[in-house]
Formats: structure tokens, sequence, C-alpha cells
């Protein structure tokens, strides 16, 4: 994912240097010659963000046997800093975000046998950081689609996950790979203050846990998410 983001900030510096190039010389002079092409500034801004998160099942293998665990509806909440106007590009902007999300476990299924409610116990958090760029789409209204996505570092906690027969069969926590792609909508309510409304995949990939009795898995960590933000333009 970062060699992705990397590529992509690469191409859209290499395309906007060759179309100013290009430009300068078909007009028939030289780039001295020509005036200073009105190219937008860079604009720093702060965004917080948060919604609600549908956690896919997650599986981890311990007692000989693969336990499934599905969660209950949960949430997420993170900041962010970043600038708009990247490479002089209208409507890209990047930025840089740290944030929780929190899971409870709904049930545990062990070897076919279904445990939940008071019999299921346990949560998934995360802690993570991630590198975004992010393309508002410009409408001339105050309504700006945009796409994102973006990677980084996340650490992730299975605690106490265990069933009414053995408690704690999983209290563990690992370092493992992020990534997201968002896409949604910016709605301006004031000059340099906007709301994002959007759906976000979230993901986590290869954190290695171990269980109580040393079986170690590695598991991967998914939500889908409605993402609700403010963001501030300075």
């Amino acid at each position: 994912m970062k060699s992705l983001l990397a590529m992509l900030a690469a191409t859209v510096m290499v395309l906007s240097a060759s179309a100013a190039f290009a430009a300068d010389y078909g007009r028939g002079g030289s780039i001295k010659d020509e005036p200073i092409a009105d190219v937008p500034t860079h604009k720093f801004y702060l965004a917080v963000r948060g919604g609600f998160a549908f956690p896919e099942d997650t599986e981890f293998g311990a007692l000989s046997t693969t336990i499934t665990n599905e969660y209950d509806t949960s949430y997420f909440i993170g900041g962010a800093a970043g600038i708009t106007n990247l490479l002089g590009v209208r409507g890209l902007r990047g930025d840089l975000e740290i944030g929780y999300r929190s899971a409870e476990v709904e049930a545990h299924n062990v070897g076919g046998v279904k445990f939940s409610g008071a019999n299921a116990f346990g949560s998934t958090d995360t802690v993570y950081g991630l590198a975004s760029i992010y393309y508002d789409f410009q409408t001339g209204t105050i309504f700006k689609p945009f796409i994102g996505a973006g990677g980084g570092i996340a650490d992730v906690s299975f605690d106490q996950h265990g069933v009414s027969t053995a408690r704690n069969v999983l209290d563990d926590n690992a370092t493992a790979y992020a990534w997201h792609v968002t896409a949604g909508t910016n709605v301006e309510l004031a000059a340099g203050l906007n709301l994002e409304v959007a759906y976000r995949y979230f993901s986590t990939v290869g954190a290695e846990v171990t269980a109580f009795d040393g079986t170690k898995s590695d598991v991967d960590v998914n939500d889908h998410q409605i993402m609700i933000g403010l963001r501030r333009n300075f």
C-alpha cells in the first residue's frame, strides 16, 4: 500500500510537470517569457472523524480448533492533519490520521458450538496511524464528492476473548499493517469548514497473536465504516 501511494504521488508530480512544460512551449515561447500560471496555494487543515463500524468476523486457533468471533456494531474515532492542493493540483490533498476503534464480542463459535450473550466475552481494539491521499471533485457547488486511500500501521488488541467454560482463551496484542479505501462527499458548511460523510473499508492485516495454549494465528480485522467528520482549513 505504501508503494502504491508513492507511485501515485510520483505519477501526479510527473504529469503535472509535463503538462505545464508542454503548455508553455505549445504557445511558442519559452518558460521565462510566459506569465506564471495560477497555481492553487496550499492550505493546512485539521479534521476530526468518527462513526459506526460494522466488523467482519475474525478467526483464531486454540484448543486444536478454529474459534470464530462475531461482533456487535462498534465505533471508531480519530483526528487528522493535512494540506490541500498537493503538488499544485487543485482538489488533491493528503493527511496523517491517528485513530481508535473498538468492537465488543457478540458470540464465539467453538468447533461448531455457538456461545453468545453472557456466555461470550472479549473485545478487539485497534489504535492506528494512516497516511492518506484524497481527491475532491470540483463541482462548483457546496457538495464535492471525494475518493481516497491510505496505509499505515496499527496495534491490535484481542482482550480477554473467552467463553463461559474457558475464560481468557486469547488475551494478546500485535502490530499489523493497516489500510483503507474511502468514498464520500464534502459539504461546505461555511468558508473553510467542511462536513465529511463517507463510507470507508478499513483493514488491519497479519496481526500475529498467541492463544493461552500456545497456538499462534495471523488475524485480519476488517470493518465497514460509516464515517462523519468535520474538516477546517486554515
